[in-house]
Order: C-alpha cells, then sequence, then structure tokens
C-alpha cells in the first residue's frame, strides 16, 4: 500500500467521508482529496534508509464552519500519527484557505512531513 492509500484509509477509518486519491471530484461539494507533492529519501551506512514523503491534503466544503471542523479533524488525527508503516507525521504547513472555487465552493490545503 503506498502513503497515499494508507493515509486514506486513516481518514476514512476516523470518520472523514469522501477522501479521494490524486484528484478534486467536481460532483463532490464536500470531500478530501490526498496528493504526494515531494519528500526525500535518506541513506544511512550499511544500505538503510528512510522515505520522507510530503502529504498535501485539499479540503472543499460549501460550508465555511464545516470545512474548518473538517481541517481540525484531520490535523488531530495525522499530526504526531505513528503505526507500522508510518513512524511519524507532522504538519508542514498550516491549513491555507486557497478561495472558492467556480460553483463557490471554498477550498483549503495543508501538508503533513512524513516519515516512512
Amino acid at each position: 500500500m503506498n502513503i497515499l492509500e494508507t493515509v486514506r484509509t486513516i481518514l476514512i477509518n476516523a470518520g472523514i467521508t469522501n477522501v479521494t486519491i490524486g484528484d478534486l471530484p467536481t460532483d463532490y461539494d464536500k470531500c478530501v482529496s490526498l496528493f504526494q507533492i515531494d519528500g526525500t529519501r535518506e541513506y544511512f551506512f550499511g544500505g538503510s534508509f528512510i522515505d520522507w514523503p510530503i502529504v498535501r491534503i485539499v479540503i472543499r466544503d460549501k460550508d465555511a464552519s464545516t470545512g474548518m471542523q473538517t481541517i481540525d479533524k484531520i490535523k488531530k488525527i495525522l499530526d504526531r500519527y505513528k503505526d507500522a508503516t508510518i513512524k511519524s507525521s507532522v504538519i508542514r504547513s498550516l491549513d491555507s484557505y486557497l478561495g472558492r472555487d467556480d460553483k463557490r465552493r471554498n477550498v483549503w490545503d495543508l501538508s503533513f512531513k512524513m516519515s516512512l
């Protein structure tokens, strides 16, 4: 399972709905979309390494208050998260309001740096 699929599963299991990967579907007024936007690989002696992907999360909601609640919930879920796959997850950039799309829906993004 890749990192975006892992994060999608984590969010869905925590009650976040309409979570997509690599696309912000126009037919959902409320959705959360995941993108891997950057990352590095750090090598160590002996050939081991740690991957540090950066996951961008785009949130769209017609209602600004509900959208902000979704952002807060995602931050609580993923900031300092760790499990067998994700060794650490920290907020890389705080939520930014990107404005409204062509259907007047509010759009925000935030990103997390994770270690695998």
